[in-house]
């Protein structure tokens, strides 16, 4: 049996967090307020935005202070056989052109090389 899409996430998060890696889960969705009376938007809505949303702390070299700055990292999550959605792809492409970690991780050691953290 493949393993569900939220375990696969739990995984990725727990993997990662100890190479300087912090995600949050990004659910996306409308939802009526418990009176039924408004809508209300969850998640970060840019068309395609990727499950886990959050950032990967680097060292900069010495030639900028040593200074450590956070640099967003965008993990679209799918089973072995899930397919991403042109929005989707779009959004990875986006944050990774623009200097971020960011693509499309089926397993923890995915999401490391996209994080670029050694594979253990």
């Amino acid at each position: 049996m493949a393993q569900a899409e939220t375990s696969i996430v739990n995984d990725i998060m727990k993997a990662l967090a100890p190479h300087g890696v912090t995600l949050f889960r990004n659910v996306k969705g409308m939802f009526l307020t418990p009176d039924g009376k408004r809508k209300v938007s969850a998640g970060l809505i840019a068309p395609g935005s990727s499950d886990l949303i959050g950032f990967r702390r680097v060292k900069i070299t010495p030639d900028m202070v040593g200074q450590t700055l956070a640099i967003i990292a965008a993990l679209e999550i799918k089973t072995p056989t899930g397919t991403a959605s042109h929005a989707q792809r779009d959004f990875v492409q986006y944050i990774a052109e623009n200097g971020g970690f960011s693509g499309i991780a089926r397993s923890p050691e995915e999401a490391k090389i996209i994080c670029k953290i050694p594979v253990d």
